[in-house]
């Protein structure tokens, strides 16, 4: 498989950069685990919806961070806005998009 993507068209210090600039890093009024939550109960609902809206809202590099979790799959978290549950839906519609492309090429 080739790696593409943003995370992967830069050398690894420029990548780092756009981490360096990320809303989540230190942010004043969400503590870290906002963006790790110990599971979607009741108790965190409001934190995932906090981390969301300032990835949405605040976070300069919203896009690089999405595109690179999805590349390597990340399992767990909140990245460009995301959790896991909306990560894997997205790379299951990509994927079933893909296939429905390549039967309109052969013809099916």
């Amino acid at each position: 498989m080739s790696r593409s993507g943003p995370a992967f068209e830069t050398s690894t210090r420029e990548t780092l950069d756009w981490r360096a600039r990320s809303a989540c890093r230190n942010h004043p009024r969400l503590p870290f685990d906002a963006w790790f939550p110990d599971g979607k109960s009741r108790d965190w609902v409001q934190v995932i919806q906090d981390a969301k809206n300032v990835c949405w809202n605040e976070c300069p590099v919203r896009a690089e961070c999405k595109a690179q979790a999805l590349e390597r799959r990340e399992p767990s978290g909140i990245w460009g806005g995301m959790d896991e549950d909306e990560r894997a839906a997205t790379l299951r519609r990509v994927k079933r998009d893909r296939a429905a492309a390549r039967k309109r090429e052969e013809g099916f």
